[in-house]
Order: structure tokens, then C-alpha cells, then sequence
């Protein structure tokens, strides 16, 4: 069994030195009538309507029991779910397949959200024994973002078989939790369920590759126009080299990256400054986030903005079949070869820090390193269930 709430990963690299703001303190004459005073205050920009991820695949409806719950199978699904709801799938598994359900939501950029919003999900037996768990949140108070995480049913040929193991039927719970203080509207929820074939009888999965190593220099080259998708199946296809692209307060924009068996990625997402705005500061502003191949959250950075240029970066260990059985939180996400995801967050509240024209452009540079290695072994037809290059 295995129960987790993730935020892995390595640290970037140094980012850039924030300038100091002053802020001039304005004071109104005594006796300014209400309407005056309204009128003296300055206007707090309202947050545009950004572009926002629209799930796609088949639509389904969690049921609220466990005996109601629809089937899924393997491919992507649409719902939706209210605050204080527990919603539930069901599954019909095999004894030699491992199974990865990701789930994630979408709130409005313009809601409110507040400390702890986000999921819960639970992959269980019928009988109630939880095989995997993970409990996605926004994050600080207003930090409105797609959320969500993936968990899975593991099979590890070289372990004893157990409850997790067995065919049989099995349940997928997606839970919503969120605030009194938050926005009551349903969230549209994604959902992608993958199912990974076994290993061959005489399989040689390899060892655990843990460590980052040195970092290399980021790439320097002139960076290509390249904007980022809206969510994962649009998500734009980057590699090693330098791309630029830009965000409005409450946009996510996803890029994807090929890793193979044994390399690994260093990524750096540059935010530029923004003039001509307030200079509010703004914690946790701006946001990268690294997914896997299963779209389980790998790495989770985020850093103050106030308007001046800022860095954010991640790096990861080789990728490794046996990493998913690693004890290291910073290992554990990179036992997949396949696309693994990079998103770039600006935060809807920074919107008066950011300049008149709206946007902040960033820069993306990306390094995948690392010779390709052989694969685990696979007894079907991996690179078809989307695991593999």
C-alpha cells in the first residue's frame, strides 16, 4: 500500500534578485465624502478571462456510492464535481497490469479559492483496502491552477502478490474539499486512465537511478516562438533548446518533453519582468510544475513575483522502471518512459502587478540529457498504452 501527497523534486537554479518597491501610502483630506473617496482609490484591474483548459474525452458521471459507480476503461473521461462531494468509478482489473488514473480539476481563474481547496483520491479493493492515494491542492489563498495527481495500482513482479496485486474490481474515489470562504462552483474534472502491460517472465527492469547529478548550463541559443497548450492533449512539443511564449494573470500553459529509458530533463522557465505595474507583491505568483507520463505531479515550484524578472527551475534523476518502488519522493515520479509535462502558472491576483499590456512573456529553456537506455521488458505492446519514445 501506498499513501502519499506529493510536492517533489529538486530546487532550481538561483533566481533572479528582486529589487526593492517603495510603496507611497496615500491619505485622503478629512471629511471627503464617500463618493470622493471611492473615486480617489485606485480601480483594482479585474482579472481577464484567460484561456482555460477545456477537458475533453467521454462524458461520465460518478456515481455517489460505490454500487452505483460507472466502469471505466483505459482512455480520457469528462465530469464535473461540487464542493463536499465524494464521487466514484469503478474498475475491472488484471493481475498483471499496472493501472494509473489521473484526475484533475479546472477551476475559473476569476474564482475564489482559498488554503487546502483541491482532491482527494483513493484507488481501492472492493473490500476497501487503499492501494494508492493523493490529495492535490491550490495552494495559497488564490493560487487558481489546474489540480490534480495521479494514483495507481503497481504490480512488482518481484514482490509477493497482495490485495493490490489480484484481478478483481476496484474503485476510484475523486473527493472535493474546499473552503466555506470559497467559490461554490463545480469544478470540470479530467480524467485519464492508463494501463501499462506487465513484464515478461525473465524481465531485467535495471536498478534505481536516484541521484540528479551535476547540472548542466541551460541552453543559450535564441529561443522559438512557441506558446503552450491549455491542458495536456494540447500541450506544446519542446525539446532541448529555448522557446518563448507568454502568460495573462490566471492562464497555465503545458508543454510536453520526450524522455527515454535513462535520460533525464533540466528545465528553466523565465519570467520576465512586467513595467509599468503596481510592483504588488505577489507570493507565489508565478508556478512550474513538472507531471510524468501517467501525468502524476513529479515537481512543484513556485516563487514570489512583483514585476521584476524571475527564475524557476527543475531537475530529475534518470528515468527508471524501478524507481517507482524508490523510498526517495524526488526518485519515485521518473519510473515511466514516455511524455512528461511542464506547466507554467501565473497567478490570477497578480493581475495589477502585471504591466499595461497584460501579459508576461516566458522563456522556457530545456535540456534532456542522457544516453537511451533498454526498456524494462514489457510483455505487450507498451509504447501503444503510451509509455515509451
Amino acid at each position: 500500500m501506498r499513501t502519499r501527497t506529493r510536492n517533489a523534486g529538486t530546487r532550481g537554479p538561483a533566481r533572479a534578485v528582486v529589487g526593492a518597491v517603495l510603496v507611497a501610502a496615500a491619505v485622503l483630506p478629512a471629511g471627503l465624502p464617500a463618493a470622493r473617496a471611492a473615486a480617489a482609490a485606485p480601480a483594482v484591474p479585474a482579472v481577464p478571462a484567460a484561456e482555460v483548459w477545456q477537458p475533453g474525452g467521454t462524458r461520465v458521471e460518478g456515481a455517489a456510492s460505490p454500487e452505483d459507480a460507472p466502469p471505466l476503461e483505459p482512455g480520457r473521461y469528462t465530469d464535473s464535481l461540487e464542493p463536499g462531494r465524494t464521487v466514484y468509478y469503478r474498475l475491472e482489473l488484471d493481475g498483471t497490469s499496472s493501472d494509473h488514473l489521473s484526475v484533475f480539476g479546472v477551476p475559473d481563474p476569476r474564482a475564489t479559492t482559498s488554503q487546502g481547496d483541491g482532491l482527494r483520491l483513493e484507488l481501492r479493493t472492493r473490500s476497501g483496502r487503499v492501494c494508492d492515494a493523493a490529495e492535490p491542492v491550490t495552494g495559497r489563498r488564490g493560487a487558481v491552477h489546474p489540480v490534480g495527481d495521479a494514483v495507481s495500482r503497481t504490480i512488482d513482479p518481484q514482490r509477493a502478490a497482495g490485495d493490490c496485486t489480484r484481478a478483481g474490481t476496484y474503485l476510484l474515489s475523486v473527493a472535493r474539499r474546499q473552503a466555506a470562504s470559497s467559490d461554490p462552483a463545480a469544478w470540470p474534472l479530467a480524467i485519464r486512465y492508463m494501463s501499462e502491460p506487465g513484464l515478461v517472465e525473465d524481465a531485467r527492469p535495471g536498478p534505481q537511478e536516484t541521484e540528479v547529478g551535476t547540472t548542466p548550463e541551460p541552453p543559450r541559443a535564441a529561443a522559438v516562438a512557441r506558446q503552450g497548450g491549455t491542458g495536456f492533449d494540447s500541450a506544446a512539443l519542446v525539446g532541448t533548446g529555448a522557446y518563448e511564449g507568454s502568460l495573462q494573470p490566471g492562464e497555465t500553459r503545458f508543454y510536453r518533453v520526450a524522455l527515454d529509458w535513462g535520460q533525464q530533463l533540466f528545465a528553466d522557465a523565465e519570467f520576465a519582468a512586467s513595467p509599468g505595474g503596481t510592483g504588488k507583491a505577489v507570493p507565489t505568483g508565478v508556478g512550474l510544475r513538472l507531471y510524468n507520463t501517467v501525468r502524476g505531479r513529479a515537481v512543484e515550484e513556485a516563487e514570489l513575483y512583483r514585476g521584476d524578472l524571475i527564475g524557476i527551475g527543475v531537475r530529475t534523476v534518470p528515468v527508471a522502471y524501478r524507481n517507482r518502488f524508490a523510498t526517495s519522493s524526488a526518485a519515485r515520479p521518473f519510473g515511466f518512459a514516455g511524455w512528461y509535462y511542464l506547466a507554467v502558472t501565473l497567478r490570477p491576483d497578480t493581475v495589477g502587478t502585471v504591466g499595461p499590456d497584460g501579459t508576461v512573456d516566458v522563456t522556457l529553456r530545456v535540456q534532456v540529457r542522457g544516453e537511451r537506455a533498454d526498456g524494462p521488458g514489457y510483455a505487450g505492446d507498451a509504447l501503444d498504452a503510451g509509455f515509451g519514445v
